[in-house]
């Protein structure tokens, strides 16, 4: 922050090699919970402006992954409410 660089930080796999959304080597819930973990250890950090919850969550249809994100987000704004929120879109 201090030299004028923003972050946004991004969930873009479960585990290592992997790169599938969460539910397929994860929980949802493990998801949302490591989220809040980040979350919490950087919420008042200058240089964080937001998160991105999922990279390309591919495998989900848009109404089931919609959910997950709102689920997601939700959780993270509750710990760090000044954050933007990125959601991607799914293929379909």
């Amino acid at each position: 922050a201090e030299i004028g660089l923003y972050v946004v930080l991004d969930y873009h796999r479960n585990t290592p090699g992997s790169g599938a959304p969460p539910g397929a080597f994860t929980s949802k819930a493990s998801w949302i919970a490591n989220w809040e973990r980040v979350a919490t250890r950087f919420a008042d950090h200058p240089a964080i402006v937001g998160a991105d919850v999922f990279n390309e969550p591919y495998q989900y249809d848009w109404p089931t992954w919609a959910g997950h994100a709102e689920d997601c987000g939700n959780a993270i704004l509750a710990i760090a409410p000044d954050w933007l929120i990125f959601v991607e879109g799914t293929s379909g």
